[in-house]
């Protein structure tokens, strides 16, 4: 794959998308996950790189049909979204911890407002004295 971006190493794009690939390959959180998604993405990948050059929806410099730089890209685009989702669960927890329990969103807090405000004015209804 650096041979297909070699002639691109001086774009920024290109240096920040290899430093992600890097932080990717040497920072896994669960190698057999990691392997397995890879092999998943890889394989869904050639099949879409084959109908997509086959029926030259798209071409490549290589001419290839598919490349195989672009089957192994789509097993590194799944695993970078796989990495992305648990790092995103991963701030959300901790963001809801340092808030505490108490984090709702506005209609959840709305909806338990009025069941508050009704449940007391059913207690009302069902005092002796009322």
């Amino acid at each position: 794959m650096l041979t297909f971006v070699a002639p691109t190493f001086d774009h920024s794009f290109t240096q920040a998308a290899l430093l992600l690939c890097a932080i990717i390959i040497f920072t896994p959180t669960d190698k057999q996950t990691t392997c397995l998604t890879f092999i998943a993405g890889s394989g869904l990948g050639y099949f879409l790189e084959l109908w997509g050059t086959t029926r030259q929806c798209w071409t490549y410099h290589t001419y290839q049909t598919p490349p195989l730089f672009a089957v192994l890209a789509h097993g590194m685009a799944a695993v970078a979204f796989w990495r992305t989702g648990l790092l995103l669960r991963a701030v959300i927890h901790k963001y809801r911890e340092a808030r505490g329990a108490q984090v709702q969103s506005p209609l959840t807090r709305e909806l338990m407002g009025i069941l508050v405000s009704s449940s007391e004015a059913n207690k009302k209804r069902k005092e002796p004295g009322n």
